[in-house]
């Protein structure tokens, strides 16, 4: 079992995913903004944070800078979830700390795979 922060403004993709990561047998905890989701993986410490780019108030580009910057950062795989995949969102994706970009419009076995890529996958929680 792995413990997925999912973020997004969206609160019907946020909960299908959830619930889509939940059938997997993870754990998961949902928010719909990026200030609650900066202040969920300081307090909970997820291994995976899926977090939407286009959000109002705080972008899931602050989103990851600001979650590098937490002291369990450096061990949360993050992935950006989100609708656009031109190559430069790619690369602003992960020059903003990201490691894996998934476009919400690809079959969710990707997901569950870059999620499996979490260092906690796999080992017994």
């Amino acid at each position: 079992m792995v413990r997925v922060l999912v973020c997004d403004d969206n609160r019907d993709s946020a909960e299908l995913v959830g619930e889509l990561l939940a059938f997997s047998r993870h754990e998961v905890y949902l928010c719909n903004d990026g200030r609650s989701c900066v202040e969920r993986a300081r307090l909970w410490e997820p291994d995976v944070a899926v977090v939407d780019i286009r959000m109002p108030g705080m972008s899931g580009y602050e989103v990851a800078q600001a979650m590098r910057s937490l002291a369990s950062g450096d061990d949360i795989l993050l992935i950006a979830y989100s609708a656009y995949g031109e190559p430069e969102d790619v690369k602003r994706a992960k020059n903003a700390g990201f490691d894996v970009h998934i476009v919400k419009s690809s079959p969710i076995e990707d997901l569950l795979h870059a999620i499996m890529q979490a260092p906690r996958a796999g080992r017994p929680s």
